[in-house]
């Protein structure tokens, strides 16, 4: 994939602000986010792959973060 398309990608759907949750509040897994977004019928089998390990790591962060705010005094 061209790595301009993957940032691009990537940094859409963070601009969107946080990540889609489900109804209890955990953050969707990379492949729900890929069909939320359309992405699965843009996106050829590899593509989705190496955007899913991106979104992978934007989730693992933003749960990162989540629990250094809920840690804060």
């Amino acid at each position: 994939m061209n790595p301009y398309k993957l940032k691009a990608i990537v940094e859409y759907i963070r601009r969107q602000g946080r990540l889609p949750e489900d109804q209890f509040g955990n953050v969707l897994p990379p492949a729900d986010i890929l069909v939320l977004c359309g992405l699965n019928d843009l996106l050829s089998v590899g593509e989705q792959r190496m955007v899913r390990r991106e979104l992978e790591a934007l989730v693992d962060a933003q749960i990162v973060i989540d629990q250094l705010k809920a840690n804060m005094p």
